[in-house]
């Protein structure tokens, strides 16, 4: 279906109105002002949405933006008064029809006429319609409208065809206005993007129809001469994609404006995230600073305000709080808080609200704890604004033993950085026989789109060192399912599956991971398992200090799930990381990475979180949780950056680590679980 120009001479009965649109008018501007910040230093950071204070001139209607071979441009749909052919266009769109096409048809020599799209691909194949749409017609063909092409004497006959006025079409010599009805106009071209329709505009036109009305006649071609044959995909004028999109960008949705901010004085420092521009104030500097924020539409084109921001003296505040924990007869154990606030700041450490001689920095190392150390620790902070006391580490003498007796992880199992890995630390020790699975197919019935043959792989550093595809052709599958029973080990139907993967043999002190992956490419969900096999292990025996899990997350039951067994007569302490932006540095891909986990911690069978965490760093005990990373040789998370942690002090219990994308992110996560003393 083509796009025609016969001249259509009937008169029309009524003569409908018609707007002229003043192309360039559509750009971004200040909609409301910022007002002034006045706050003390150590003010918690503010954020400021900028969707309420800036906006693009006069668009109101939904934006979608051309990705094309010469640049983007945006367009923003004009539903009042072409309902029916805003929602016919936007059908398409939302189907993604129109990537991957081109500009079929352009006529601007000698005079700008059009440029038309929306029936062909690259490939050649040719667009799949839906049923006509009706014909709408009320606005004129100005110049930067787009209108609905259609056949020759048929008002009611578009589908995907659109073209785009290069001129002023509605009136003698194109009378698109008046041709077969008029030709419906459904949206306009915004802001300065006919910068970037006039360069299409430009592209030299070649013949590559079989007749004067074929939709080939007047092709648009990119370095390409009739001396070259025919045409690569690399000589069509390509439409990359045409999406919609809002006015304000999201974390995750990029939209018409995108922003950025400076500041004049380091009292202040500044985020943008999306729409929100997050302040960041020093606590240690006083002063005044000019925040300039700037929002810069899809060609360019920007507009400014300045936010006067003022910083007052303040008494501390702590930045980082103590940590309790459970600790053991002999041990030693650091606490540590951070203040901040004008001027020098003094510590005094206080237990059970007795100060403690020699208590006097922010640190407080405790050795050959005892008993008599056990209590409630706090800390005062004093300035010459005032003092603050910190939230109170509660430090608890602990007897007998707990250890990590088992862990699972949950989530998508997909193939390259999305299979599922888990890694276990074995503390030195007598070998123990250690269990690990790779279950798929038993997971039939408890999820759905579960993998349906599942392998398992077992390295030691590089190496690998154990590997399984069916459990019932492993060289002691005799007793693997009375081990697995003898355990609590039940994840797997040994009596009805048999695709499920297994390795039992007896480890030593090191790291190890196992990588459940599916048989010839097959993705699904599933799970990755590790147990400690042996009968009554003991002190003496290895066991496990760390694990860590690593697959994709995803949403619903794709999640990724971490799940440990404690088991013993003590609570233990643990580090708890969900890492993402992390993973950077640990060779992944940042296109594959979840750019920002959030971890949540369950009990079994209680659906109420014991805690969550975003951001680690906006965690109040940050400071300590690093420490906890470095004190086990672990290295902590990136200051400020987006992966989650916890400290925790658990009982011996069953529980479940969830992580999850903020905002219905997806992308590679991990779980990192962690023995602290």
């Amino acid at each position: 279906m083509f796009f025609y120009r016969t001249t259509f001479l009937t008169a029309l009965a009524v003569f409908l109105s018609s707007t002229v649109f003043g192309q360039g008018t559509e750009l971004p501007i200040v909609t409301n002002s910022i007002s002034d910040v006045s706050v003390q230093a150590t003010a918690n950071n503010m954020t400021i949405d900028l969707s309420q204070h800036f906006g693009v001139n006069g668009v109101t209607g939904q934006v979608v933006q051309y990705e094309t071979s010469l640049g983007s441009f945006n367009i923003e749909m004009l539903a009042d008064d072409a309902p029916a052919n805003v929602a016919n266009f936007l059908s398409y769109v939302d189907l993604n029809a129109y990537d991957d096409s081109i500009f079929h048809r352009l006529i601007a020599d000698p005079v700008d006429f059009i440029i038309q799209g929306g029936g062909y691909y690259v490939n050649g194949d040719t667009v799949p319609i839906a049923s006509p749409v009706v014909n709408e017609f009320k606005l004129s063909n100005t110049r930067g409208t787009l209108a609905m092409a259609k056949l020759p004497g048929l008002p009611d006959s578009a589908t995907s065809q659109w073209f785009i006025n290069l001129a002023n079409n509605g009136q003698s010599p194109a009378n698109l206005d008046t041709q077969s009805g008029g030709f419906t106009v459904f949206a306009k071209v915004i802001g300065s993007g006919m910068d970037v329709v006039d360069l299409l505009a430009d592209v030299p036109v070649f013949d590559g129809g079989t007749t004067p009305t074929d939709d080939f006649s007047n092709i648009p071609l990119i370095n390409y001469s009739i001396a070259d044959g025919d045409p690569t995909e690399e000589n069509f004028l390509k439409v990359l994609s045409v999406k919609r999109i809002p006015i304000h960008p999201s974390s995750v949705i990029p939209g018409v404006l995108t922003f950025s901010a400076g500041v004049n004085n380091s009292i202040v420092s500044t985020e943008i995230d999306g729409s929100d521009l997050y302040l960041d104030f020093d606590p240690n500097q006083t002063g005044s600073a000019i925040v300039t924020v700037t929002a810069t539409d899809t060609n360019g084109n920007t507009t400014s305000t300045n936010i006067n921001v003022q910083t007052l003296t303040s008494a501390p505040v702590f930045t980082g709080q103590p940590l309790g924990r459970v600790v053991k007869a002999g041990a030693s154990v650091t606490l540590q808080a951070t203040a901040a606030g004008t001027g020098a700041i003094s510590y005094q450490w206080k237990k059970d609200g007795v100060d403690l001689v020699g208590g006097t920095s922010s640190t407080l190392p405790l050795t050959n704890f005892q008993a008599t150390d056990a209590g409630s620790y706090t800390v005062v902070a004093t300035n010459a604004e005032g003092s603050a006391t910190s939230t109170a580490a509660v430090l608890s003498l602990v007897t007998g033993e707990s250890r990590i007796a088992a862990i699972s992880t949950r989530g998508a199992i997909g193939t390259g950085a999305d299979i599922l890995i888990a890694g276990v630390v074995l503390s030195s020790g007598n070998p123990q026989d250690m269990l690990f699975t790779g279950v798929g197919p038993s997971m039939d019935g408890i999820v759905s789109g579960f993998l349906d043959d599942s392998q398992i792989t077992v390295f030691q550093g590089p190496n690998p060192i154990h590997t399984n595809n069916n459990w019932g052709q492993a060289g002691n599958a005799g007793i693997i399912p009375a081990t697995a029973a003898s355990i609590g080990a039940a994840s797997i139907d040994y009596v009805n599956q048999t695709k499920d993967a297994v390795v039992l043999n007896a480890f030593s002190s090191g790291v190890y991971t196992a990588h459940v992956s599916g048989i010839g490419s097959k993705t699904g969900i599933g799970l990755a398992e590790v147990f400690e096999a042996g009968v009554s292990p003991g002190p003496g025996d290895v066991s496990i200090l760390g694990i860590s899990t690593r697959g994709a997350v995803g949403a619903g039951d794709s999640v990724l799930i971490g799940g440990l067994v404690i088991t013993g007569t003590a609570p233990i302490n643990l580090v708890i990381g969900g890492g993402g932006p992390e993973l950077a540095n640990r060779g992944v891909d940042n296109a594959d990475i979840l750019a920002n986990p959030q971890l949540t911690l369950y009990q079994a069978g209680n659906p109420t979180p014991m805690t969550s965490n975003d951001d680690w760093g906006d965690n109040p005990t940050a400071p300590s949780i690093a420490s906890a990373f470095t004190e086990i040789g672990a290295t902590p998370y990136a200051n400020g950056s987006k992966d989650a942690a916890i400290f925790v002090t658990l009982n011996p219990g069953i529980y479940t680590v969830h992580i999850s994308g903020v905002d219905g992110l997806t992308g590679v996560a991990i779980v990192e679980i962690f023995i602290v003393p």
